[in-house]
């Protein structure tokens, strides 16, 4: 598998991705399709069951689509040869939420890096102490923390081992999944900071899943927003500030609780009572049930409910829209361009 460094390059790429979990179940995530340029931070929103996780899981490839493709440097993953398959797979590296629960508490520091350098050699720390060495200090950590267990470090400190954990296998992507949530803010900073440094100065690709707006804003140059396992808005990382999508608006609008899992004191007096099982959603636009334009702005609700919207081009800014009638920038730009396809011109 050859690798493409040019910037702009795509690394990683969805394609038509829907998925879900068991043999019998139902799709959770539907018809995704993602693309991340070499050395750009992909931000992955939504609130909890939008099927920001899923994603993470079918990217990492701990989770094979029901349809579509995974591409890393333009090859499907999962129709490689089984080696080359497991040489890909080690290039894309998961970053997990908790770092505790991913860690075993039995294994020194040392011996897990260990496992991750080699994973299908023998594990002996004293093969490769000089790179756990260097591993330990790349995430500002000593090398003496090596022949530590997990408990003994705090939490910033256990998801800077994971970090490391995850640099190991030498990966082009990492996906970072809640990186910082369970994390005061102080320490949030130094992890954000020191992901950036990585990102830097070896040239990785990010993707980055948070319900936390002011982190995406912070760390991502490219953002989609999933709700009900359905991308609804796609674009640079001011679709945040000047949203195209209804949803969108609603969740820079809105203060979501601790956990990411609803949302509480949302503008409008929207509550997220409405919101549907991922695995059977509403027919028509996903988010009409809470869209608060459709019945007020346009009259007639049909449409919402019955045609799902197509992401397309629908402003300047290299933004990418799934709603019949987007919003600001967005609308104004549709409309300049075909007024009849503006609901607010009928």
């Amino acid at each position: 598998m050859t690798h493409t460094d040019e910037p702009g390059h795509i690394m990683l790429s969805a394609e038509g991705v829907s998925a879900g979990y068991g043999a019998r179940s139902r799709n959770v995530l539907h018809n995704v399709s993602v693309a991340i340029a070499r050395g750009r931070t992909m931000g992955v929103v939504g609130e909890s069951g939008s099927g920001k996780s899923t994603l993470a899981r079918v990217l990492v490839g701990q989770l094979a689509p029901a349809r579509g493709v995974v591409r890393l440097d333009g090859a499907d993953v999962h129709r490689l040869p089984r080696r080359e398959r497991f040489a890909a797979r080690r290039r894309i590296q998961l970053v997990p939420q908790d770092p505790y629960s991913s860690l075993d508490p039995r294994m020194p520091v040392g011996r897990a890096l260990a496992e991750a350098i080699d994973p299908r050699g023998r594990l002996r720390t004293g093969t490769h102490r000089d790179r756990i060495a260097e591993l330990l200090e790349s995430v500002a950590l000593d090398a003496s923390a090596a022949r530590r267990l997990p408990h003994e470090f705090s939490g910033g400190q256990r998801q800077r081992i994971v970090i490391a954990r995850a640099l190991a296998a030498e990966p082009r992507v990492i996906i970072a999944d809640e990186v910082t949530s369970s994390l005061d803010t102080s320490v949030q900073a130094e992890i954000l900071e020191l992901l950036l440094d990585l990102q830097r100065r070896l040239g990785l690709t990010y993707v980055f899943i948070t319900h936390d707006l002011a982190v995406a804003q912070y760390m991502c140059t490219d953002l989609s927003v999933l709700y009900l396992g359905t991308l609804v808005e796609q674009g640079a990382s001011d679709v945040l500030s000047r949203p195209g999508h209804p949803y969108t608006e609603l969740l820079r609008d809105s203060r979501p609780d601790p956990s990411g899992r609803s949302l509480t004191e949302p503008a409008g007096g929207l509550t997220s009572e409405d919101v549907a099982d991922p695995a059977n959603p509403p027919s028509g636009c996903v988010f009409h049930p809470r869209c608060r334009y459709g019945p007020r702005t346009h009259g007639d609700r049909g449409r919402c409910a019955a045609e799902p919207p197509v992401l397309r081009d629908v402003a300047p800014h290299a933004r990418r829209t799934a709603c019949h009638y987007p919003i600001g920038p967005a609308a104004e730009d549709l409309a300049s361009r075909n007024p009849a396809e503006d609901g607010r011109g009928e």
